[in-house]
């Protein structure tokens, strides 16, 4: 199983947090990360672009495409519009996404919110990090340092600081992963 931290915008991290949003889908003119990366049982952090890692999910099922056309991306949109949540801006999504000649598409499962998030700076503009062996031990130690409870993330309340960093925003305090 691999450990990818995949950056989100508002309001589709949001709704993926909330179960309304469940295919993250991925379009790129080149072949990049997530596109042949991600696979079923993979584990995904959510960030915010900007912001905090504010939960994760499981990617149930993965589906890619390659040498997407207009009519395969328009046959994608309308067979997932509502999972992929495309129905409020349809025509944003249509122009933008035209170009593109790859697509990612990660049906999301399991998701967690966590009721305190955490800062991990991110030092380029990838929109798709595969976490290498010591990142992936960062974040796990960041998400262990909250008890798990009924699919929500607990604070360690001793107000001790962990380790690797502190897994509370208050703190001030963050990891980089460059």
């Amino acid at each position: 199983m691999q450990h990818h931290l995949g950056i989100f915008t508002q309001p589709l991290l949001d709704l993926i947090l909330m179960g309304r949003k469940t295919i993250d889908s991925r379009f790129s003119k080149i072949r990049c990360a997530p596109y042949l990366k991600v696979n079923t049982g993979d584990l995904v952090y959510l960030k915010e672009s900007g912001g905090y890692v504010k939960g994760q999910f499981t990617a149930s099922k993965v589906e890619t495409y390659t040498d997407l056309t207009p009519e395969l991306l328009h046959d994608i949109c309308r067979s997932y519009h509502r999972q992929i949540f495309v129905n409020t801006h349809y025509q944003d999504f249509w122009e933008k996404w035209t170009v593109s000649k790859y697509a990612t598409l990660i049906h999301i499962e399991n998701v967690i919110a966590y009721q305190n998030p955490f800062s991990i700076q991110k030092k380029d503009a990838r929109a798709w990090v595969v976490l290498d062996q010591p990142h992936r031990c960062q974040l796990k130690k960041k998400v262990l340092a909250y008890s798990l409870v009924g699919g929500v993330c607990n604070p360690d309340l001793s107000g001790n600081e962990h380790k690797i960093g502190v897994a509370n925003p208050s703190h001030k305090r963050s990891e980089s992963l460059s």
